[in-house]
């Protein structure tokens, strides 16, 4: 075991090796995510409250390679999902991207619908790509459009959208609509 040592900047010291041994882990994942029907299903099972996170123990989900969503996927995104943590349930993980990107995004309703900090709550490492075009001509209250999160009391880090967004209305809108084109609305 090394003893800990001070070393004066500019100055070359000869170090003895030693094997590291890290103090802290990497979360592992709770879940790994590679597919379309893999992301909806997750996404259905968490708006079921079929996950739980802690502080202590975060949920975790991993992308593991690049998603492409086609148009039966995002039809069953605007219908059945409505997005992560849609029914109550904010999301309240870790759902780190990866680096990689989901493509081919057109629903109506935000990949996470809401984001919250109790007890965790981040979303990271992401892209989003594809369009969204949305008739606010109905809406009944307050509406949050955004593309990857519709609301925000988490953290989005390092999160990319580059998801097109059209808005349009047959009549004048009198109610409040709230638009990101990352996150719609964040308290």
């Amino acid at each position: 075991v090394p003893t800990e040592r001070v070393y004066e900047s500019g100055k070359v010291y000869d170090m003895k090796a030693f094997d590291f041994v890290p103090t802290a882990t990497e979360l592992d994942a709770d879940l790994k995510i590679a597919s379309a029907a893999e992301l909806i299903a997750f996404a259905n099972a968490w708006n079921a409250g079929e996950y739980t996170s802690t502080v202590e123990d975060p949920f975790v989900v991993t992308l593991t390679k690049d998603i492409a969503l086609t148009a039966e996927d995002n039809a069953v995104w605007t219908e059945e999902v409505k997005g992560i943590g849609f029914t109550g349930t904010p999301f309240t993980g870790v759902f780190d991207g990866n680096e990689f990107t989901i493509s081919g995004f057109a629903s109506t309703c935000p990949l996470f619908y809401e984001v919250s900090n109790a007890p965790v709550g981040i979303v990271k490492n992401l892209t989003l790509d594809g369009a969204i075009s949305r008739d606010l001509s109905d809406i009944t209250g307050t509406t949050n459009v955004g593309s990857m999160v519709g609301i925000s009391r988490g953290q989005i880090e390092n999160c990319h959208s580059l998801v097109d967004i059209t808005i349009s209305a047959a009549t004048t809108i009198s109610k409040n609509v709230r638009v990101g084109g990352l996150v719609a609305y964040t308290t």
